[in-house]
């Protein structure tokens, strides 16, 4: 038995995950000869699995990337964030408004922060949390209109953040999943 209001975060949660995996996906022309320009300008090679895990990041409407300490997700999520820009021809402000890098805590959101080169939130700072309230002024009735979401230590947020997380966002998103499984 539990509460049917944390029933209703699990169905919506699962519902909207649902959704985005069976959305139609992205396909990028020459993601592959802008996958290398992004080796070749941080004079780094990416492992097959990174390059399949940022490649997809971008085609795909979720997924998840998983490692425990020191496997390169951090990496990974700079690539992802560089790629985007380079496939969408962005510039550092639209980029901006275009990406959200969210993680649960101050400190792994700034830790985000250095290893992305863009700004990151807390997700309690992105959904314009109301303390006194406890209401969240990104809500599905005032979503966020981000097209790129990636949310680093998922293993740290409960079912109501998330639930709360996924309803402020529209359906035309990427969404991205950064943690460690042995967490």
């Amino acid at each position: 038995y539990y509460l049917y209001e944390d029933y209703e975060a699990e169905e919506y949660i699962a519902s909207k995950i649902n959704y985005l995996i069976n959305k139609e996906t992205t396909q990028y022309k020459n993601i592959d000869m802008r996958m290398k320009q992004l080796e070749d300008m941080y004079h780094i090679e990416y492992s097959d699995k990174q390059k399949e895990a940022i490649i997809k990041a971008l085609e795909n409407n979720i997924l998840i990337v998983t490692g425990g300490p020191g496997t390169g997700k951090t990496t990974i999520i700079k690539a992802i964030v560089d790629l985007y820009k380079m496939l969408n021809k962005l510039s550092v402000k639209d980029l901006i408004s275009n990406i959200a890098l969210l993680a649960p805590t101050g400190r792994a959101s700034k830790r985000m922060s250095e290893g992305a080169n863009l700004p990151a939130t807390t997700i309690h700072r992105f959904l314009k949390w109301n303390k006194e309230t406890d209401e969240f002024m990104i809500n599905e009735y005032n979503p966020d209109f981000s097209n790129l979401i990636i949310v680093d230590e998922v293993s740290m947020i409960d079912n109501k953040l998330m639930n709360s997380l996924l309803r402020g966002l529209t359906n035309n998103i990427k969404l991205v999943l950064v943690g460690d499984y042995n967490q």
